[in-house]
């Protein structure tokens, strides 16, 4: 069974684990048009390998997934796109409760 995360804004939820499962050569693969649209994560081999799916919910419940890194430096590359991300976002939350 492939792993499913909800969350609440599709769009946004996506380009962030884009950017923080990238250093663990996991990649974007592909939609899934049906309701709710679903975007599958994994390993763009030949045959691609799903190795979780992100799914829209207007309530989202709480997830937990392992990923596994080959090294310490994806580790590190990982730990630190995640925190960055989650600086720009508290940023953008900031700035709109200021306006």
């Amino acid at each position: 069974m492939i792993p499913t995360i909800e969350v609440s804004h599709l769009p946004s939820s996506s380009s962030f684990y884009a950017a923080v499962t990238q250093p663990l050569g996991i990649h974007f693969l592909c939609a899934s048009p049906s309701s709710p649209h679903s975007l599958h994560f994994g390993i763009p081999a030949q045959p691609s390998e799903i190795l979780f799916t992100l799914t829209e919910s207007h309530s989202p419940r709480p997830s937990t997934i392992t990923l596994t890194a080959s090294n310490s430096t994806q580790v590190a590359n990982f730990h630190a796109l995640a925190l960055e991300s989650n600086t720009h976002r508290s940023e953008e939350h900031t700035s709109e409760l200021q306006s």
